[in-house]
């Protein structure tokens, strides 16, 4: 039987996310030219992408972990397990999981980022991130009737 969803811990990254994509929704506005000119916007921007995706990554993980007991090696194939049980969208999926790729690069290699294409990701991409928070908001609603536990 599968294990409760820590509803609490959920939420509370949820919250977390919201903060970032309103920070991040700042900065996609920008003109480019304020944007890419600016060292501390993109460095912020870069660092709230790794927030945004890390408190995503968390929340998949403890859902893959309880509801699916498993465990995910790497960010990208959590997304692809909640959808290979149809917990999540597979396009949503792939797209989250290139998300991560990204955050990896982010983290791990700074000299290969293409701070035109992290524009262009706050621009279109944090629409998938929306959608992904209902789909588990939807996720934690379905489970309302378990008790919570701490993870």
């Amino acid at each position: 039987m599968a294990a409760p969803i820590n509803r609490e811990m959920v939420l509370a990254r949820i919250s977390d996310m919201e903060a970032q994509l309103a920070a991040l929704r700042g900065q996609a506005a920008l003109p480019d030219g304020a944007f890419l000119g600016d060292p501390k916007e993109i460095k912020s921007a870069r660092y709230s992408l790794i927030v945004l995706v890390e408190a995503a990554a968390a929340i998949c993980g403890h859902v893959v972990a309880r509801l699916l007991r498993q465990a995910v090696d790497a960010y990208p194939e959590c997304f692809a397990a909640l959808a290979a049980h149809g917990l999540l969208d597979p396009d949503l999926a792939r797209r989250l999981s290139a998300m991560a790729r990204f955050r990896n690069i982010l983290v791990h290699g700074y000299g290969r980022v293409d701070d035109r294409h992290l524009l262009a990701m706050l621009r279109t991409d944090l629409v998938d991130v929306d959608r992904y928070v209902e789909a588990i908001r939807t996720l934690v609603a379905g489970s309302a009737g378990r008790e919570t536990e701490p993870s």
